[in-house]
């Protein structure tokens, strides 16, 4: 992926915090795999996450749902586009 991450939905351009745009663009990579939190935890923070990391995920989840409910599902154990 080249240039800045834009998500828009029913023509209209959402605006998202630099950290849901990251963890966005790390589901983009795979868009149709299955992304376990322990994963996304590990590429989000490179080996060296907070202890608050799944809550943080949990957060980023629910910030992009409240602005596109259906661009994130959340499927056993994990989260995928």
């Amino acid at each position: 992926m080249l240039g800045p991450l834009e998500l828009i939905v029913a023509g209209e351009m959402l605006v998202l915090r630099p950290a849901q745009r990251r963890f966005l663009a790390l589901l983009l990579l795979e868009p149709h795999r299955r992304h376990s939190a322990d994963l996304l935890i590990e590429r989000f923070w490179a080996g060296e996450p907070p202890a608050s990391a799944r809550t943080s995920i949990q957060v980023h989840v629910n910030g992009i749902r409240a602005k596109a409910p259906d661009v994130v599902v959340t499927e056993s154990g994990g989260y995928r586009l």
